[in-house]
């Protein structure tokens, strides 16, 4: 039995790798827009998004077909941050009840039931940024009965996928002008912010949900679990958690291959009523089942794991790490099976 965990691979630096990350299965692609050894610039990811778009056939109303071209080009998949309204909506959670239809004998009883609606909303707010998440993938994909594998050199095999990987962008304590304009011109489907932006920050981006970075200290054993767990909702601004390790006297945090306890997210989720999270930090392919089976994470989020020893050179002339085929592969291979 394979599992539903979601693989993000990020640092992709070139066309090469996101193809390669693609077709090894791979449901996100993140591309980094913030000062970084990984660095891209709009142009970069530009080439990144027409790589994947023209490599991926039409499935779906999420992909427009030229007529004359003989590749068919994927436009952005339907993502978008909810609204409460609409989570409740799906959630079928009532609405709180209009000031004034309660009399003085029922409050206390009203009172009760706003706290459990907005305890039920909060939880109901991820899970179905969760699903149209899962839908958009779902909907972007193409699963051919004759599907190509490829093999990796330990003879696992891996379903050769055509379908269309969400393009995430991520930024870090940038003008949100500069968030806002890379991604619309590359164009990405999801943003994802690791700095230190502020909920007023977030809702200023309205045509992306947001997947938020909080990080968790290397060395902590034991976190306040209510605490975190009030500070991860900050209800109802980011869509997405992404869980990463915290890493002092770094200048840029992220991509540094280096762990948390995988116990404290274990315990976020279970105390939170399931609340969906991504975890990052130190994921190789030799242990990230060890990780899922012990954070149980809705996705994991590699870069550095899956990375070449030796810089070598990019097509446009730079040289920087790229992503190990093989590494690649075996991360999501053992991702995907990380319950069988």
């Amino acid at each position: 039995m394979t599992s539903n965990t979601l693989v993000k691979i990020c640092g992709i630096q070139s066309p090469e790798d996101a193809i390669l990350a693609s077709r090894s299965g791979a449901d996100l692609i993140g591309m980094i827009f913030a000062p970084s050894s990984r660095q891209i610039t709009i142009k970069s990811g530009q080439q990144i998004a027409q790589a994947i778009n023209n490599l991926t056939p039409i499935t779906s109303n999420a992909f427009d077909v030229s007529t004359d071209s003989k590749c068919p080009k994927a436009a952005p998949a339907k993502l978008r941050k909810l609204s409460l309204e609409e989570i409740a909506d799906l959630s079928k959670i009532p609405q709180k009840t209009k000031e004034g239809d309660v009399d003085a004998a029922a409050g206390a009883a009203s009172s009760t039931r706003e706290s459990t609606n907005q305890s039920e909303l909060e939880l109901a707010w991820f899970i179905e940024h969760k699903r149209m998440l899962e839908n958009a993938i779902t909907n972007s994909s193409h699963k051919s009965e004759e599907s190509q594998r490829i093999t990796t050199t330990t003879q696992q095999q891996q379903p050769f996928n055509n379908r269309r990987p969400l393009l995430v962008g991520v930024f870090q304590n940038q003008p949100i002008e500069v968030v806002i304009e890379t991604s619309r011109q590359v164009p990405l489907d999801i943003v994802q912010l690791h700095g230190d932006e502020t909920p007023e920050y977030i809702d200023k981006i309205t045509e992306w949900p947001v997947i938020k970075v909080f990080h968790i200290d290397k060395d902590a054993k034991q976190v306040n679990i209510h605490d975190q767990i009030k500070s991860l909702i900050e209800p109802f601004h980011h869509a997405f958690i992404l869980l990463d390790t915290k890493v002092k006297g770094a200048a840029h945090q992220g991509g540094k291959g280096v762990s948390f306890d995988w116990n404290i997210a274990r315990e976020i989720v279970q105390h939170s009523g399931g609340i969906p999270i991504i975890m990052a930090g130190g994921l190789t392919p030799e242990n990230v089942q060890e990780a899922i089976k012990i954070g149980t994470p809705w996705g994991v989020d590699v870069s550095s794991g899956v990375e070449t020893q030796q810089s070598v050179k990019l097509s446009y002339g730079e040289l920087k790490k790229t992503k190990d085929p093989q590494k690649l592969c075996e991360f999501i291979y053992n991702a995907k099976n990380a319950n069988s």
